[in-house]
């Protein structure tokens, strides 16, 4: 009975240790009384929001020896073995934690040997820093079988009901986080226990097997999302000249402490590098909150900006942020503060070019030692963000004839508000929305948008929205439009209804161009371009010259009477003074 309790005072101590070394923490839950050999109990995973969707899977490595004797259930020597394949791997590798136990069996065929590995007493007393390391060698070892149970978190929690007594690798899959193995155990104790019904006050020392719990938490997990004015990832459409809020949400590592002349590895990096459109806005913009919220923080969360927690430093188009793992550890202690996320926020700036890629995107990282025993274990963990922006295509044509362009027409474009949008001009015909932080050289923004000689106008760089679009010129030997022909635009990308589907391909079924200057039938969307074509007329017919033909006929008829009556005056004086 000695051996057997101080057994059992190895495994709970053992239980413990593993508790506080893993990256996932094993805790009791409810208990009963074991009343069989095959006595089983429940295992609750929990996470975080960034865990949903992960696979949690459960292989048994050691196994539980109950018995039942005269109706008694209760533990035997050795209680505690390998299961078969894990045995000898650790006898094999870890020798000073299996005791092979030989057993012969004599037979008319001859003698069988079968062996069991009872787990030692050195497995119990082995500290934090050499048992994370044989759990991870565990778990790439190859040796661990078909799971015994595998769930998948459709929620952060779930109940894995069913499992035999005895100690079990939770492995757990997710892409984009990565996560240490740990353990769950369900063995036999002893102690008072409730004898009857739940709510009995009846209680008597007895065998019971207590429920466990895994909370996840993940090496190298990232999230990334857009906020900022524009709310949470509610639109990821941009124009030039914007700038674009980002927040990484990290789970911050877990470390063990290092054992007797061993060296714990604990790189902790964060960073991120935008592509062609985007500028980044410097270190200056990089703030980091730390919590145990997975995706928010507030104002009070914000980490102190000092290079002994951590550093940012400029890389390219991009930041690096190196985490004093021990640093941010005390910071946390020191400020009574539980923190298992950071969240790192930053910005960045649509460029120029931003229309002249599919999409603007970055991508960001979190790098760790996925074995804190092995410097060569640094990993790197990445996720993307894009953002889109969107462009405008008006041709210019004849609306009598669709087919023929026409040159020389201006424009200005308003927004939803009624201002007039201001472009820069680079090349003909060609326009890209201005914003101040969106150029590198100095430029002069307009308003009046001249359409080129082949009769088009591309309007790059701008945001989905609403755009009105009206003409201040038309083209030579064209009339205007009337004072409220003006060419209403709309744009909107949001796959399936959802604006964070947004994939950069303006929505059909959504898109659309109204107004009379539109020539039927010509209005198409094309990716992340509108294109239409809008007709002018000439004028419908021409007066006649001021006084009509009339007026002449009048005037040249009144002359013949003014001659004639100058020449019978003539006449007649000569005539007068002949007789005189």
């Amino acid at each position: 009975m000695k051996t057997m309790k101080s057994t059992m005072a190895r495994l709970f101590a053992l239980c413990l240790t593993v508790a506080m070394v893993l990256s996932m923490a094993t805790m009791g839950a409810f208990a009963a009384p074991i009343t069989s050999t095959t006595q089983t109990g429940s295992i609750t995973i929990t996470g975080s929001a960034n865990d949903v969707g992960a696979e949690v899977s459960l292989y048994k490595i050691i196994n539980v020896n109950m018995v039942n004797a005269n109706g008694s259930i209760q533990p035997k020597d050795p209680v505690y073995t390998w299961e078969e394949a894990v045995g000898k791997w650790v006898a094999m590798l870890y020798p000073q934690y299996a005791k092979v136990i030989e057993h012969k069996t004599e037979a008319e065929e001859g003698t069988t040997t079968t062996y069991t590995y009872e787990v030692t007493k050195a497995f119990s007393e082995a500290d934090a820093a050499i048992l994370g390391a044989f759990y991870h060698d565990l778990e790439g070892s190859g040796k661990l079988g078909t799971a015994a149970k595998t769930v998948k978190l459709e929620s952060t929690s779930a109940t894995i009901s069913d499992v035999a007594m005895g100690q079990y690798l939770v492995t757990t899959s997710k892409a984009g986080n990565t996560y240490n193995p740990a353990v769950a155990t369900l063995y036999p104790q002893w102690g008072d226990h409730d004898a009857g019904a739940p709510d009995s006050e009846f209680t008597r020392e007895t065998w019971y097997v207590e429920d466990a719990t895994v909370v996840l938490k993940s090496k190298g997990g990232i999230d990334k999302n857009v906020e900022g004015e524009k709310g949470d990832n509610s639109d990821l459409g941009y124009a030039v000249g914007d700038t674009v809020t980002y927040r990484l949400d990290v789970a911050i590592p877990v470390y063990p402490e290092a054992g007797p002349n061993e060296v714990i590895y604990k790189t902790f990096k964060i960073g991120d590098t935008m592509g062609a459109g985007l500028d980044f806005d410097g270190v200056s913009t990089v703030k980091v909150y730390a919590n145990t919220n997975a995706d928010t923080y507030v104002d009070d969360d914000l980490l102190p900006a000092t290079d002994i927690i951590y550093t940012v430093v400029k890389n390219g188009n991009g930041f690096d942020l190196i985490f004093d793992y021990d640093a941010l550890q005390k910071a946390l202690k020191d400020g009574d503060k539980e923190a298992t996320y950071v969240h790192v926020v930053y910005t960045g700036t649509l460029n120029e070019g931003a229309f002249t890629v599919d999409e603007v995107g970055n991508t960001a990282y979190v790098g760790v030692n996925t074995n804190p025993y092995d410097e060569d274990s640094y990993e790197k963990t990445t996720v993307d963000k894009k953002v889109y922006t969107y462009g405008i295509n008006v041709t210019k044509v004849d609306a009598a004839d669709p087919d023929s362009t026409l040159a020389g027409a201006e424009f200005t474009l308003k927004d939803a508000d009624g201002e007039e949008i201001q472009f820069v001009k680079t090349g003909e015909g060609i326009y890209v929305k201005y914003g101040e932080k969106g150029f590198v050289e100095p430029v002069t923004p307009v308003t009046t948008l001249v359409v080129a000689d082949d009769g088009t106008l591309q309007l790059w760089g701008v945001d989905v929205g609403e755009y009105t679009l009206t003409e201040t010129k038309a083209p030579d030997g064209y009339q205007l439009p009337k004072d409220d022909a003006i060419t209403k635009i709309t744009m909107t990308d949001a796959t399936g209804g959802d604006p964070d589907g947004a994939d950069g391909v303006l929505d059909q079924g959504t898109s659309k161009v109204d107004g009379t200057m539109i020539v039927t039938d010509a209005t198409t969307v094309n990716g992340k371009v509108i294109s239409f074509k809008l007709g002018n007329a000439k004028p419908g017919f021409e007066l006649p010259t001021t006084g009509g033909m009339g007026t002449v006929l009048f005037t040249a008829g009144g002359l013949v009477i003014m001659a004639c009556g100058a020449a019978l005056v003539l006449v007649t004086l000569k005539k007068k003074k002949a007789e005189d």
